[in-house]
C-alpha cells in the first residue's frame, strides 16, 4: 500500500509533467532495526542467524 503522502506528490508530479523514479531495495534493512540490532547481542538470540555479518573481504573494492 503506497503512502497517502507518496500517492499525492506522485500525483503533483503527473501534473506537471515530471516522472519520478522510485528505487525499491527489497530485503535492505536499517541497521537501526529491532531484528538487526538483536542478532548482534549475543549468540543465543533467536535473530543471530537471521543475518550474515563479516568483516569486508580482502581486495574488496566499491564505487562508492
Amino acid at each position: 500500500m503506497i503512502n497517502q503522502s507518496l500517492e499525492q506528490r506522485l500525483s503533483e508530479t503527473r501534473t506537471g509533467g515530471i516522472r519520478v523514479l522510485l528505487n525499491l531495495i527489497p530485503g535492505h534493512i536499517s541497521i537501526e532495526n529491532e531484528r538487526f540490532t538483536h542478532s548482534r547481542k549475543a549468540e543465543s538470540d533467536p535473530y543471530t542467524d537471521y543475518y550474515v555479518l563479516c568483516d569486508l573481504l580482502v581486495g574488496f573494492q566499491t564505487v562508492w
